[in-house]
């Protein structure tokens, strides 16, 4: 299984200085760490912080809606989709982008 990872954390520091406390207390990748120190699992027990961690299949479909679905027609949709949520909550236009992606199947 793969997993991602989210750390909600406590906004009563620079994120400069809240940075420098993640990089103190925990392994660069700390998914490919095979031990953790006692400072670094105290630093993710603090009830200051809060962790989602979500398991995923690793042979997952990003874009699908069911077996025989074209995941690319399924992205297009919710690059539309996306859009019109933008556009009903009076984004500026010009703050998104899109660019030209190749996506193969």
């Amino acid at each position: 299984m793969d997993c991602f990872a989210f750390t909600i954390l406590p906004s009563d520091a620079w994120p400069a200085d809240i940075e420098k406390d993640v990089g103190q207390a925990l392994p660069k990748d700390l998914k490919k760490s095979k031990a953790l120190d006692e400072a670094g699992a105290e630093w993710l027990r603090d009830q200051r912080r809060f962790h989602v961690m979500i398991t995923v299949n690793k042979d997952r479909i990003p874009f699908s809606n069911g077996p025989g679905t074209d995941p690319r027609q399924v992205a297009r949709e919710h690059i539309d989709k996306t859009l019109a949520q933008a556009a009903a909550h009076g984004i500026d236009p010009n703050t998104i982008t899109a660019q030209e992606v190749e996506i193969s199947s």
